[in-house]
């Protein structure tokens, strides 16, 4: 207290109070400004979206309703929150960087016991999904199932397990 007391008789009383006021609006920033999981060149940066949601004491301590990549520079955002990802989002693990930061992985819950893992990469101007090797099987294999049953006659809606 006796210190409190020398600070205000030295810098005066207004001075401590604006002291006080920037320190509170410093530590009140929106949260929606604030850049975590930067990419290693620091180029890119995950930023949480809460719009929609009612800015409530409890709310202020939940999960964001989307998160966003975006360079840090312009603030513009390049990756949107995945469409498939329920609100609010939840994250398996924090987000995957390659070391040349043009590529990003993500984790995230679609259903109430469900998560996907998907992976982007950039292309001069944003995040693209890139399709993993095993949708480009799994569409060979469709195919591959689709002329056996046109061989056999059979249309297209017989499930696959009828022809075994």
């Amino acid at each position: 207290m006796k210190r409190v007391f020398i600070c205000l008789t030295t810098i005066g009383l207004a001075t401590f109070l604006m002291v006080c006021a920037v320190a509170a609006l410093a530590s009140a920033a929106d949260p929606e400004d604030q850049i975590y999981e930067k990419s290693p060149d620091e180029r890119f940066g995950f930023r949480d979206s809460f719009a929609g949601a009612a800015k409530t004491e409890q709310s202020e301590m939940s999960d964001p309703m989307a998160i966003e990549v975006v360079e840090i520079s312009s603030k513009r955002v390049v990756l949107p929150s995945p469409k498939e990802a329920l609100t609010p989002i939840h994250l398996r693990r924090e987000p995957y960087w390659s070391n040349d930061s043009k590529h990003i992985a993500l984790s995230f819950q679609t259903g109430s016991r469900t998560w996907t893992a998907m992976l982007y990469e950039w292309d001069g101007k944003e995040f693209a999904e890139v399709s993993w090797p095993r949708d480009a099987i799994r569409k060979r294999v469709e195919e591959e199932q689709a002329a056996q049953l046109k061989a056999l006659g059979l249309p297209e809606s017989t499930p696959p397990e009828a022809c075994l």
